[in-house]
């Protein structure tokens, strides 16, 4: 693996802990409430449904590039 192999590395373990945290600050459909309560700021500052529409935007840009970095490096493995 070369330098652009490490970068791609290191930018799939970055995009990982993002998603891991945003998926943990978007608040339950089941009513239990935020998974680590840090929704509160984002709803005081946007609204409930703008900042739970930002969280889903947030989290489908990320899945999109985790899926990208994870083909990228297959192919930059092999």
């Amino acid at each position: 693996m070369d330098t652009i192999g490490y970068v791609c590395l290191v930018l799939f373990i970055l995009v990982c802990i993002m998603l891991i945290g945003i998926i943990l600050i978007q608040s339950s459909k089941s009513g239990m409430g935020a998974g680590l309560g840090g929704n509160t700021a984002l709803n005081s500052a946007f609204g409930s449904a703008e900042a739970d529409k930002l969280l889903v935007k947030i989290t489908t840009g990320l899945a999109v590039l985790y899926m990208a970095l994870a083909i990228a490096m297959s192919f930059l493995v092999s």
